[in-house]
């Protein structure tokens, strides 16, 4: 089992953002020195609070890490230009050494896909095209590509990633078009990033449309990286991080509400949530017992051999997010080291 930590990128805008990018790198820095194996960032725009662009703040991760993986969770591909992303992407994998994945998705947010003048409604399409041509820049000398979307006739992209043939591709799916996503990302990824929002009973019907689409693409589940990403609050005493996680983790999902993020939206129609309804069979809350025993249980239930845990939520201070990381690292990584 590998454990990565999912990083705060989003600050409220009167706040200092220099400030604010060197907590993130202390943070990288400490997740590498207490033993992660990976972290993670995740992709928007124009939204009230100042979102760090994903690509630059990935170099940042690169720069300041020797060792760990660090991986985008995820880019909405679509609202970006293939070769750009391929080009970045090769760069982050050269700065660090080969420790880039590149987690995609389509998105979800009309007003994202209008501020930035793309296609919101073919970005299904538009993402399979473009993954298309970011396995060929990354691997090919000469790339030639007929497609609806994007054309490409002799281009040349000689800067090279350093990982052979390529860095993986991790898919986000979500939403009302899930198999169909699923499919995708069976058929053109390298892994499915289960979705946080969902909840467990929900999640394990997924897994099993996934690993139908992985038979129909040719491949074995057994043989692949299986990541889940998952809201974790973890404290020495179980009362304490229930309420840690009742003050702070539903003004993410608020937020996410408001934006209409189709798992949310399908399973709260009303638009309206409690901490309660949300926490059941979906966030890791509890003691270091409690979190092992929640990810051995995704680990036997589901195949996860990769969790993505987010332990800083909006406005919680950068003193409680170290906590939670020494703690999970003590008392929780040296669980699956050993086993």
């Amino acid at each position: 089992m590998q454990i990565g930590l999912y990083l705060l990128t989003q600050f409220p805008a009167n706040e200092d953002q220099q400030v604010k990018y060197a907590h993130v790198i202390e943070q990288a820095r400490l997740a590498e020195e207490l033993g992660y194996d990976s972290i993670w960032m995740g992709d928007h725009h124009v939204s009230e609070e100042a979102h760090m662009p994903i690509l630059q703040t990935l170099v940042g991760f690169a720069l300041s890490t020797k060792k760990i993986r660090i991986g985008s969770c995820i880019i909405q591909l679509p609202l970006y230009n293939p070769l750009h992303v391929a080009e970045a992407g090769a760069m982050i994998d050269v700065m660090s050494g080969g420790r880039f994945v590149c987690g995609v998705s389509i998105g979800f947010r009309k007003k994202e896909f209008e501020a930035l003048g793309a296609n919101y409604e073919g970005r299904a399409r538009i993402i399979e095209e473009q993954v298309d041509l970011l396995k060929k820049l990354w691997t090919e000398r000469v790339v030639d590509f007929d497609g609806k979307y994007f054309t490409a006739k002799g281009v040349t992209m000689a800067l090279k990633p350093v990982q052979k043939p390529r860095p993986p591709i991790w898919f986000g799916v979500g939403g009302s078009s899930l198999r169909s996503g699923l499919r995708r990302a069976a058929l053109l990824g390298d892994a499915w990033i289960g979705d946080p929002i969902v909840a467990l009973p929900k999640l394990k019907k997924q897994f099993e449309v996934y690993k139908e689409c992985l038979n129909e693409a040719g491949k074995n589940f057994e043989s692949l990286e299986v990541p889940l990403f998952r809201e974790t609050i973890i404290a020495k005493n179980g009362k304490e991080a229930e309420a840690i996680a009742s003050k702070f983790v539903i003004k993410k999902y608020q937020e996410y509400l408001k934006w209409g993020l189709p798992a949310l939206k399908e399973d709260f129609p009303s638009g309206k949530v409690s901490f309660e309804e949300l926490r059941s069979n979906r966030f890791i809350i509890g003691t270091p017992d409690q979190v092992v025993d929640e990810i051995s249980r995704y680990s036997k239930e589901l195949g996860v051999n990769h969790m993505i845990l987010r332990l800083q939520q909006k406005e919680m201070p950068l003193e409680m997010a170290i906590e939670q990381m020494k703690i999970l690292s003590e008392t929780v990584l040296p669980h699956f080291r050993n086993s």
